[in-house]
Protein backbone atom coordinates (compact mmCIF):
# COMPACT_ATOMS: atom_id res chain seq x y z
CA UNK A 1 0.00 0.00 0.00
CA UNK A 2 1.43 3.40 -0.94
CA UNK A 3 1.79 6.36 1.42
CA UNK A 4 -1.50 7.95 0.35
CA UNK A 5 -3.36 4.73 1.05
CA UNK A 6 -1.72 4.49 4.47
CA UNK A 7 -2.72 8.08 5.29
CA UNK A 8 -6.31 7.39 4.28
CA UNK A 9 -6.42 4.26 6.45
CA UNK A 10 -5.00 6.22 9.42
CA UNK A 11 -7.65 8.90 8.95
CA UNK A 12 -10.36 6.24 8.76
CA UNK A 13 -9.18 4.76 12.07
CA UNK A 14 -9.47 8.18 13.72
CA UNK A 15 -12.79 9.12 12.11
CA UNK A 16 -14.74 5.90 11.84
CA UNK A 17 -16.16 4.32 15.02
CA UNK A 18 -16.06 0.59 15.76
CA UNK A 19 -19.77 0.29 14.94
CA UNK A 20 -20.13 1.61 11.41
CA UNK A 21 -23.31 3.43 10.47
CA UNK A 22 -24.54 3.74 6.88
CA UNK A 23 -22.89 7.18 6.70
CA UNK A 24 -19.55 5.76 7.83
CA UNK A 25 -19.85 2.92 5.32
CA UNK A 26 -20.27 5.57 2.62
CA UNK A 27 -17.03 7.17 3.83
CA UNK A 28 -15.26 3.80 3.57
CA UNK A 29 -16.60 3.26 0.04
CA UNK A 30 -15.55 6.78 -0.91
CA UNK A 31 -12.02 6.10 0.36
CA UNK A 32 -11.91 2.89 -1.71
CA UNK A 33 -13.08 4.80 -4.78
CA UNK A 34 -10.39 7.42 -4.23
CA UNK A 35 -7.76 4.69 -3.94
CA UNK A 36 -9.00 3.01 -7.11
CA UNK A 37 -8.88 6.32 -8.99
CA UNK A 38 -5.38 7.00 -7.71
CA UNK A 39 -4.20 3.54 -8.75
CA UNK A 40 -5.76 3.96 -12.18
CA UNK A 41 -4.03 7.26 -12.70
CA UNK A 42 -0.63 6.66 -11.16
CA UNK A 43 0.01 2.92 -10.92
CA UNK A 44 -0.03 2.24 -14.63
CA UNK A 45 2.43 -0.58 -15.08
CA UNK A 46 2.74 -0.06 -18.82
CA UNK A 47 5.09 2.86 -19.47
CA UNK A 48 5.66 1.97 -23.10
CA UNK A 49 4.68 4.46 -25.78
CA UNK A 50 4.46 4.63 -29.53
CA UNK A 51 6.08 7.89 -30.62
CA UNK A 52 5.32 9.85 -33.78
CA UNK A 53 6.98 12.98 -35.12
CA UNK A 54 4.85 15.45 -37.05
CA UNK A 55 6.01 18.31 -39.24
CA UNK A 56 2.80 19.61 -40.80
CA UNK A 57 -0.59 20.62 -39.40
CA UNK A 58 -2.16 17.73 -41.34
CA UNK A 59 0.12 15.20 -39.64
CA UNK A 60 -0.61 16.73 -36.22
CA UNK A 61 -4.35 16.50 -36.85
CA UNK A 62 -4.05 12.90 -38.04
CA UNK A 63 -2.14 11.81 -34.90
CA UNK A 64 -4.47 13.66 -32.52
CA UNK A 65 -7.49 12.00 -34.11
CA UNK A 66 -6.11 8.52 -33.36
CA UNK A 67 -5.25 9.27 -29.72
CA UNK A 68 -1.70 10.65 -29.71
CA UNK A 69 -0.88 13.40 -27.24
CA UNK A 70 1.53 16.32 -27.58
CA UNK A 71 4.87 15.86 -25.78
CA UNK A 72 7.16 18.67 -26.98
CA UNK A 73 8.45 20.63 -29.94
CA UNK A 74 12.06 20.91 -31.10
CA UNK A 75 13.47 22.28 -34.35
CA UNK A 76 10.01 22.64 -35.94
CA UNK A 77 9.25 18.96 -35.16
CA UNK A 78 6.27 18.04 -32.99
CA UNK A 79 6.77 14.93 -30.84
CA UNK A 80 3.62 13.00 -29.95
CA UNK A 81 3.03 9.79 -28.03
CA UNK A 82 0.36 7.20 -27.37
CA UNK A 83 0.42 4.52 -24.68
CA UNK A 84 0.78 1.00 -26.08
Amino acid sequence: MNSTGKKIRELEKNVLPDNPTPFNLCLENEAEIELNIEQSLFDQGNDEFTVKIAQTPEEIKEYLEVGYEYVCQKDKLIFMRKRK
